[in-house]
């Protein structure tokens, strides 16, 4: 099965491409079971896109460890929902 396919149902809208492709960079790091639970989702169902993107942000950590990496993705999947573009995202 397509992973994205395992979120879509999650939604109560359809997202736009630029909320899904966010959202679905999140649920594959972090996996759907913790996805579903999240503040990000609950946000976005709620109609709250810059407070689900200001959540999504929050998976900042590894091991307890706020990691340079991960503040950068967590970024630019923010922007992605925000802007519909990938701000300063270096590869």
């Amino acid at each position: 099965m397509f992973f994205g396919k395992k979120i879509l149902p999650l939604f109560k809208n359809k997202p736009s491409p630029n909320v899904y492709g966010a959202c679905l960079s999140l649920a594959f790091n972090i996996g759907t079971g913790a996805f579903k639970k999240s503040t990000c989702l609950r946000r976005l169902n709620a109609g709250d896109i810059e407070g689900a993107a200001e959540a999504l942000q929050w998976f900042n950590k590894a091991g307890g460890k706020k990691m340079r990496g991960l503040v950068r993705r967590r970024t630019a999947e923010a922007d992605l929902m925000l802007k519909g573009e990938f701000i300063d995202a270096p590869i």
